[in-house]
């Protein structure tokens, strides 16, 4: 079950981390006081790192962060082209 969320319309995915699944608002503000800004910091992690990280979370454990997966979710983000990560614009067509 790891599972890609690509970000919603009108989000960009540079460091958007909670377009990962597992991660919400808490987690990623605890991410972001750790310094890290980019799919690329938080694949380097190991999952035990990032527990330490989210210590006091609920169910932050490396096992859960192994499950989740978050390394490869990065990865998968990272390989995905500029225009398939990036917000779409909407156009309406009509006729006169």
């Amino acid at each position: 079950m790891n599972e890609l969320v690509l970000p919603a319309e009108g989000q960009a995915a540079g460091a958007d981390f909670r377009v990962l699944r597992g991660v919400g608002p808490a987690v990623e503000r605890r991410l972001r006081e750790a310094g890290m800004v980019s799919y690329e910091q938080l694949a380097a992690r190991s999952p035990a790192e990032l527990a330490e990280i989210l210590a006091g979370l609920v169910g932050m454990t490396p096992e859960r962060i192994r499950q989740y997966d978050w390394a490869g979710q990065c990865a998968r983000l990272v390989a995905l082209p500029d225009e398939a990560a990036a917000p779409r614009m909407r156009y309406a067509t009509f006729t006169i």
